[in-house]
C-alpha cells in the first residue's frame, strides 16, 4: 500500500508504480521491503521511514528511488520511464571496467524483472485506458494510550485523524503516525465531533458544548449542554446538539452563543446524536421514546416536519452513499439518496459487535470511506478483581465477562449488572463469583438495566422501558416470583441510584420537566403504596443544573451527589431530610460518590478518573466536616456516553476495592481502521 492510500487518499496509475518497485525489490532480492509484526508497524514504516533498497543491484536502484517516493508527485510519471533510468546509468556508469562474470541467478534474476516490467506496463496501460483504479479494502488496530480504552471515536471528514477519548481526555491521533497526544483542557471529555473543515474539535464537558483545535489551544465553552448527547456542525459554521437527556435539539454558533431550539420532544422522548447531511440544512438524529415515534428521523433546520426513516437502530452516521447505524450490536448500512432524502435499498450488515449502549454505537466514519469502531458488543469483557488502597490487584472476583453498570451485594460474594443475551436489548442479571455462575432476573424484550440492591440483598429494583417510557420495578434477586412496578417515572430515562441501609428509602434520579437531572425520594416496598406503582415520591433536589449519582450515608441522615452548579461536575453532601446544611467536597471535578461501610471517609472519581479519598468526621457543630482528598489510584474507564457510569465498588472495611480491568486477558480493545470499507463488505 503506498503511503496515499494509508491517509486514506485516492489511488492513480502513480500507486501502481510504488507497487511495481516494492514488487521488483523483492524479487530481485528475495526479502520483503516493509517489515513488522503487524499491519500497523508495517504501515508505519509506508508512512514514516525510507525504503533501504540497498540490498538492490545498483544498476536498479535508480529505477527503484524514483518507483518508491513517498510523494507521488515526485515519482515516475509512466513507468516507460523505466526503461529511459536504465539506459541512463548505461550512459553515466563506467564502461571502461571489465563486465564481472554473470552468475546464472543474476541472468535469470534481471529476465524476471524484465518481464515483471514489461508485464506490468502492459497491464498498466490497459486498466487505466479501460477501467478506473478499483480501492482494496485494508483493516488495521489502533491501541488505546497509557493502557487505557477508547471512548467516543470520531475520524476528520478527510478520514486522516481520529479524535476519540481516554483517561479522562480528549485525544488525537492522525493516520501518518504511530504515535496519539491528548489536548491539554480536555478534561473530562466525551462525544466528541469535527468542524467540516477538520481543523476543530467539538466536545461535552463539565456541563457544556466546547470546542479545541485539534492542534491544540484553549479550549472555548460555546453553551450549557448539562448533559450533552451528541452534536454535529455544518459548513455554514452551525453547530446542531443534544445539551440533555431528555432534551429537544438545539443550534448555536460555532463561535458560541443562546442556544436556540430546532426540535421538540415529545413527552417522554429524548433527541440525541445528530448529524448533518452534505446540504447542511438537513440532519438525521435518534429518537428514544414510544416505539410508533423512536428511531432514525430526518429533520430540516426549515422547520419542515420530521420523517422517520429507520423505526429501529442507534446513533448513525453517513458514508460512501450509505446511511450506517447500529442495530443491536450490529454495525448496518443502507443506501441512501442524500439529493432524494430517502432510504433507496435494504439494510446490510458491516461489522458484528460494536460497542455501544442505549442509543450508541462506538464507531465513526468518513467522507472518504474510512471506518472506525470498536469492538466488543454493548460492552466488552472485563475482569473483576478486589484491589487494595493503591490499586494494586488482590484476587479475583469471579470469571470475566460483560458486567455493564455492576452494583456489588450487600455479601460482597454477588453483583448485579446489565447485559445483552442477543437480542440487542439488555436485561438484569446476577453473578455468583464464587461458583462462577451468571443467573438471569429479567426476561422482558425491551431494555432493563441499571440495577441497584436492597439492603438485605434479597430483592433488586431496576429502570425499564417496557411501557414506552422509564419505570421503576422490583424483584427478588433470586428470579422468584413476579417482577412489580414500584414506581412510575414515565421519563425518557431516569434509575434508581441507592436503598437506604434501614430499608425505608429509594433514592433516584429523573429529569425534570424544566431542570436538569434531579434527585427524587420514594418509600420502600415496606412504606406506603397505593398498589398501583404510585408511590409517595417525593422530589429531593430539582435545582436548575444537574443533581446525579446521589448516595444515602450509612446513617441516612445524608445524601452525597454530584452537581454541575459551578460548571463543573463537582461532589456535594446535602442533608436528609432536606435543610440548609450543604457541603462542597470535590475540587477538581467529581463524580461517581460512594460513603464507606461506617460513614467515616467518603469516595469519588476526580475527572481524571482518579479514585479519592475524603475523611469525614462529625461534630456537634459542624454534622459534616470533611478533610483533604487523598488520591488513591486511577480507576480504568468505562465506556460511558455521559449518561450514566459504575466504575468501581467499596468492600465493607474500606480498604479494598472492586474495579473492572480490561478485557479477559487484561488488555484494552483496540480501535479498529478499514479503509475503504464498502470493498470489504460481503456481497
Amino acid at each position: 500500500m503506498t503511503s496515499e492510500q494509508a491517509k486514506g487518499k485516492a489511488a492513480d496509475k502513480r500507486s501502481d508504480i510504488w507497487s511495481i518497485g516494492v514488487i521488483l525489490y523483492e524479487m530481485l532480492t528475495g526479502k520483503r521491503l516493509f517489515q513488522g509484526e503487524s499491519a500497523v508497524e508495517i504501515l508505519g514504516g509506508v508512512l514514516n521511514k525510507e525504503p533501504d533498497i540497498s540490498a538492490a543491484p545498483p544498476r536498479i536502484q535508480k529505477l527503484l528511488h524514483w518507483c518508491l517516493e513517498k510523494d507521488r508527485k515526485l515519482r515516475l510519471a509512466s513507468i516507460s520511464d523505466a526503461r529511459r533510468l536504465l539506459t541512463e546509468f548505461d550512459e553515466t556508469g563506467s564502461a571502461q571496467a571489465a563486465p564481472p562474470p554473470q552468475s546464472r541467478f543474476t541472468w535469470v534474476a534481471w529476465g524476471v524483472a524484465a518481464l515483471a516490467i514489461a508485464t506490468a506496463g502492459a497491464l498498466a496501460f490497459v486498466h487505466f485506458r479501460e477501467t478506473p483504479p478499483q480501492p482494496s479494502n485494508v483493516r488495521f488496530q489502533v491501541q488505546p494510550p497509557d493502557k487505557g480504552e477508547f471512548g467516543s471515536p470520531a475520524l476528520s471528514p478527510d478520514g486522516r485523524l481520529l479524535a476519540f477519548t481516554s483517561n479522562g481526555q480528549l485525544w488525537i491521533h492522525s493516520f501518518d503516525s504511530l504515535e496519539s497526544h491528548s489536548l491539554p483542557g480536555t478534561e473530562g471529555a466525551y462525544a466528541p465531533f469535527w468542524s467540516p473543515d477538520g481543523e476543530k474539535v467539538g466536545f461535552f464537558a463539565d456541563g457544556s458544548l466546547k470546542k479545541v483545535a485539534a492542534a491544540g489551544g484553549t479550549a472555548q465553552i460555546l453553551a450549557p449542554a448539562p448533559q450533552g448527547v451528541g452534536g454535529t456542525w455544518n459548513r455554514k459554521d452551525v453547530i446542531l446538539f443534544g445539551p440533555s437527556v431528555p432534551s429537544s435539539l438545539f443550534q448555536v454558533p460555532a463561535t458560541g452563543g443562546i442556544p436556540v431550539q430546532v426540535t421538540k420532544a415529545d413527552g417522554a422522548d429524548f433527541h440525541l446524536f445528530p448529524t448533518f447531511l452534505p446540504d447542511g440544512e438537513h440532519y438525521l438524529y435518534f429518537v428514544v421514546g414510544a416505539k410508533e415515534r423512536s428511531g432514525i428521523v430526518l429533520g430540516s433546520l426549515n422547520g419542515a416536519a420530521p420523517v422517520r426513516l429507520v423505526p429501529e437502530g442507534a446513533s448513525m452516521t453517513l458514508s460512501e452513499g450509505h446511511l450506517l447505524f447500529v442495530r443491536g450490536e450490529t454495525l448496518m448500512a443502507q443506501p441512501f439518496d442524500t439529493t432524494g432524502l430517502r432510504m433507496t435499498g435494504d439494510a446490510f450488515p458491516v461489522v458484528e459487535h460494536v460497542s455501544g449502549s442505549l442509543g450508541y454505537g462506538a464507531f465513526s466514519t468518513s467522507q472518504s470511506g474510512t471506518l472506525a469502531y470498536v469492538g466488543g458488543g454493548r460492552a466488552g469483557t472485563v475482569q473483576l478483581a478486589w484491589t487494595d488502597r493503591k490499586g494494586k490487584p488482590l484476587e479475583l472476583f469471579g470469571p470475566p465477562g460483560a458486567y455493564v453498570h455492576f452494583r456489588l451485594a450487600p455479601d460482597e460474594k454477588h453483583i448485579t449488572y446489565d447485559a445483552n443475551a442477543g437480542s440487542g436489548t439488555s436485561d438484569i442479571w446476577v453473578l455468583d463469583s464464587v461458583r462462577g455462575v451468571p443467573s438471569r432476573v429479567t426476561f422482558d424484550p425491551e431494555d432493563d438495566n441499571l440495577p441497584i440492591w436492597s439492603p438485605d440483598g434479597r430483592n433488586i429494583v431496576w429502570p425499564s422501558h417496557r411501557g414506552g417510557s422509564f419505570d421503576l420495578y422490583i424483584k427478588a434477586a433470586n428470579a422468584t416470583g413476579q417482577e412489580k412496578l414500584l414506581v412510575k417515572m414515565g421519563t425518557a430515562t431516569g434509575w434508581a441510584t441507592d436503598w437506604s441501609r434501614d430499608g425505608r428509602y429509594i433514592l433516584y434520579q429523573r429529569p425534570g420537566e424544566k431542570t436538569g437531572q434531579d434527585l427524587w425520594i420514594a418509600p420502600a416496598p415496606n412504606g406506603k403504596d397505593d398498589g398501583k406503582g404510585e408511590s409517595q415520591a417525593m422530589v429531593y433536589l430539582n435545582a436548575q443544573f444537574d443533581e446525579q449519582d446521589g448516595r444515602f450515608s450509612p446513617d441516612g441522615k445524608w445524601v452525597a451527589y454530584r452537581s454541575n452548579e459551578s460548571g463543573v461536575s463537582e461532589i456535594y453532601v446535602q442533608s436528609f431530610p432536606l435543610s440548609n446544611t450543604k457541603v462542597p467536597i470535590s475540587t477538581g471535578g467529581g463524580s461517581e460518590p460512594q460513603w464507606s461501610q461506617d460513614g467515616t471517609e467518603l469516595f469519588y472519581l476526580r475527572a481524571d478518573r482518579t479514585l479519592m479519598a475524603v475523611p469525614i468526621t462529625h461534630t456537634p457543630a459542624e454534622p459534616v466536616r470533611p478533610g483533604l482528598p487523598a488520591p488513591l489510584f486511577r480507576v480504568p474507564p468505562v465506556l460511558d456516553t455521559g449518561i450514566a457510569a459504575r466504575s468501581y465498588a467499596v468492600g465493607k472495611d474500606g480498604k479494598r476495592f472492586l474495579i473492572a480491568n480490561g478485557d479477559s486477558a487484561g488488555n484494552a480493545v483496540p480501535l479498529t481502521v478499514v479503509l475503504n470499507w464498502r470493498a470489504g463488505v460481503k456481497k
